[in-house]
């Protein structure tokens, strides 16, 4: 008997240190990542990432451990240099790949964190992409090919839910995906999702609280026993998960990530969206209607609806007038960085 509670006792030791052996090594591969960020920018990181050289590490909100640290200070390394890349308008066909392997690593591990970079690796992807497109007027197979493989990626109503579950430790969104059909767990988490800012607005607005009691009353009885729960995530939405409190919301260095936050519970960010319906019209048209940089709005639209007109094609010609705001865009150097145009006063 003796014999077996020492057994006991010597697996439970073993164990406890086997943890503390990964739990270093982690920090150890963060600090790495963190240093390769740094000396050799996005390619280094996704390099080490398909190597499989580094793990994925959960970067939630209110985290205080050492390793929670680290992981914290590589996450907003990591978006600092997403932004960076975006900022530089980079159309590198290695820089966009490596922006969606680690858009994807990212989803691995279901905090906050993950969430805003990922979104935030894809949407850069998308607009470094669209970029691409819209100066060329016959795209080659191989930007054709990147365009496809980008637009293909996309924020999982299941990921999004995980996030949203280990957040608010309970298991409200995946129960509420669980009980409808495939099809339809993209409007389900999102209504949910706007509930969530519904009441999180609320408690910070009275004036929404005064306007819209009787909405509030109905989504908390709606909510049951999770109401306070709900009540809290809302509130707590993370205003400066990645970005220190001394920037301001207008940086261009590193966004403030409560707009991030807000932004990524759509099914694609907006540049992949956009991305899609130029692949949409290129696949009916072929090429673009090329024009001047300095081409008004109006001329561009002209350009486009003209050869949507030519070529009969049965399609919705609305598509005509997205892809030509697109063009336009991208043409007369607008940014195309959905997350960042985003102001104060829509987030707060």
């Amino acid at each position: 008997m003796r014999s077996h509670y020492t057994c006991i006792r010597w697996t439970t030791v073993a164990f406890i240190s086997l943890i503390g052996v990964l739990s270093v090594r982690a920090e150890s591969q963060m600090e790495t990542a963190t240093k390769t960020l740094r000396s050799d920018g996005i390619i280094g990181v996704a390099s080490l990432i398909e190597k499989g050289s580094v793990h994925v590490p959960r970067i939630g909100s209110g985290d205080s451990s050492q390793s929670d640290q680290i992981a914290l200070a590589f996450g907003r390394e990591l978006l600092r240099q997403i932004n960076a890349t975006m900022e530089a308008g980079l159309t590198n066909p290695d820089i966009i790949d490596s922006l969606l392997v680690i858009g994807q690593w990212l989803k691995g591990e279901a905090g906050y964190g993950n969430l805003i970079i990922s979104h935030r690796a894809f949407d850069v992807a998308g607009g470094l992409t669209l970029k691409t497109l819209g100066l060329e007027t016959a795209p080659s197979k191989q930007v054709l090919d990147l365009a496809k493989r980008v637009a293909e990626t996309t924020m999982e109503p299941s990921f999004r839910a995980r996030v949203l579950d280990t957040e608010l430790g309970t298991n409200l969104f995946s129960e509420q995906l669980a009980a409808v059909g495939p099809d339809d767990r993209e409007q389900a988490i999102r209504k949910r999702w706007k509930n969530l800012c519904f009441l999180g607005y609320s408690e910070a607005n009275p004036a929404i609280t005064r306007d819209l009691g009787q909405a509030k009353e109905s989504i908390l009885e709606s909510l049951g026993s999770k109401a306070d729960a709900f009540v809290s995530l809302g509130k707590a939405a993370p205003k400066n998960l990645l970005a220190p409190q001394t920037l301001q919301n207008t940086s261009t260095e590193l966004l403030e990530a409560r707009n991030l936050w807000f932004v990524s519970m759509a099914s694609a960010p907006g540049n992949l969206r956009d991305l899609a319906s130029v692949l949409e019209y290129l696949n009916s048209a072929k090429k673009l209607p090329q024009t001047t940089a300095d081409a008004s709005k109006e001329v561009v639209e002209k350009a486009f609806s003209n050869q949507w007109a030519s070529l009969d094609i049965k399609g919705n010609p609305a598509i005509a007038n997205r892809v030509a705001n697109i063009a336009y865009r991208i043409r007369s150097g607008v940014p195309l960085d959905r997350d960042s145009s985003i102001s104060a006063s829509e987030t707060q």
